[in-house]
């Protein structure tokens, strides 16, 4: 670095650690009027060349005529900027009590980012190397769109999109029900009435345990698998490292879809028109709420349960507090399932073919996509959604509802993920696939 470099850095950071200083002492107050610290750009020799303020209270620091970096302080704030160009803005810095700390502007009004007390928002989406890696809500871009050959493809060992074997596994008959554990996943067949712990990782079956009956849905707790008996009202309770049954618990008439808040399993009971709130640690029923006619499908999406109600095809936003609905959307005839993505609940509705996208903030309707054939189930995988369909399996670009893709395959009844591939199991023919 040579001397000149080396004075330039050296006073535009001493100007820096003045203004600061002066401002914060100052608490708003702009600086005063006449020369400031001068440094000559090349030498070191004092002079007006290099550092001057003018009567707006603007410190350019540059050679003449063209000072290359201004300085600025006014009022509550001060900042950095291009003095070349009026149009580009850099960094202002306040110290107003309600503002934010920081703006990052590209004019003089237009700001792109903001620094506050809650964190940095950023106006647009965040690009790296001019990739876009997050959009404007915040949604993680990174797999959106990689194909089978790029690095972070390679890296993951993902050299496709879905497995082109599609090997098939038996499991029961009529299985009706898929869920992933963090290592095994498990199938749930009505028509033998048996629940089958496949290891992810090679696909082997590990045991096959008897269940008291029809199964509709299952969900896992975090340490036990709960199965809803639809042909008794219960619910059933395995653990998963052994299969063992540990207890089954009455709920209302036909339990459909279940889901779990970290806390609590809650069940659809598409015969009563209730949902029930179940202890997860004892089985015990804490509530049962009135939602609906025929509620048909549940989802948690962190804060409120999501209930689909078949009868009138709507989804409601439910307090799980006191089962009091917040709110309600409308969906396609028949939501069969609910997904949550992080953002939004999807609803697949059977009979319409159709997918409904619904904000989970204010339940607004952000569209409805077509699927071809009747969906039975969607699953998220992080980036994209799944839809079994009778067709086909569909992969959806969860941020804009985008059709990424389409595999050909027909009959799946039902998806899971399990942190790397997408399983499928197919009702018909008593078998699942690791896609």
């Amino acid at each position: 670095m040579n001397a000149r470099s080396m004075i330039w850095k050296a006073g535009c950071l001493l100007l820096t650690l003045i203004l600061t200083a002066s401002w914060i002492r100052g608490a708003g107050s702009g600086p005063t009027a006449g020369r400031l610290v001068k440094f000559d750009d090349a030498a070191g020799t004092l002079t007006d060349s290099a550092i001057r303020e003018d009567d707006a209270g603007h410190v350019a620091i540059g050679a003449r005529p063209h000072p290359q970096l201004g300085m600025f302080v006014n009022g509550d704030s001060f900042g950095v900027r291009s003095t070349t160009e009026s149009s580009l803005g850099a960094l202002v810095v306040s110290q107003a009590g309600a503002g934010p700390i920081a703006t990052f502007r590209t004019n003089d009004t237009d700001v792109r980012a903001t620094i506050d007390a809650n964190g940095i928002d950023i106006e647009g989406s965040l690009r790296i190397g001019g990739e876009e890696v997050f959009d404007s809500e915040g949604r993680l871009l990174a797999n959106d769109n990689l194909n089978a050959t790029s690095p972070h493809r390679i890296a993951l060992e993902r050299w496709y999109d879905f497995n082109p074997t599609n090997t098939r596994i038996d499991v029961g008959n009529t299985p009706e029900a898929i869920v992933f554990d963090g290592a095994h996943v498990w199938v749930a067949s009505s028509g033998d009435a048996t629940v089958t712990k496949i290891r992810a990782a090679d696909a082997a079956v590990v045991a096959t345990y008897p269940i008291a009956g029809s199964c509709y849905d299952m969900v896992y707790d975090g340490m036990h698998v709960w199965i809803a008996n639809s042909n008794s009202d219960s619910l059933t309770k395995i653990r998963a490292a052994d299969g063992v049954e540990l207890g089954t618990y009455t709920v209302g008439n036909v339990p459909a879809k279940l889901a779990f808040d970290g806390t609590h399993v809650w069940s659809a009971n598409f015969g009563a028109g209730t949902v029930s709130k179940v202890r997860a640690s004892n089985g015990s029923v804490l509530a049962t709420y009135p939602i609906g006619t025929q509620p048909s499908a549940i989802a948690f999406d962190g804060s409120h349960v999501w209930v689909a109600d078949a009868s009138d095809n709507t989804v409601r936003k439910v307090d799980p507090n006191d089962g009091t609905v917040v709110s309600t959307a409308p969906v396609g005839s028949f939501a069969y399932t609910l997904t949550f993505d992080g953002t939004s609940i999807w609803a697949t509705n059977y009979v319409s073919q159709n997918v409904t996208r619904i904000r989970a903030s204010d339940a607004t309707v952000l569209d409805t996509i077509d699927t071809g054939s009747s969906p039975s189930d969607a699953v998220f995988d992080g980036s994209s959604i799944w839809i079994a369909t009778s067709t086909a399996v569909l992969r959806v670009r969860a941020r804009d509802g985008v059709l990424l893709d389409s595999v050909p395959i027909a009959e799946a009844s039902g998806l899971a993920f399990d942190g790397a591939n997408i399983w499928a199991e197919f009702f018909a023919f008593g078998e699942v696939a690791k896609l």
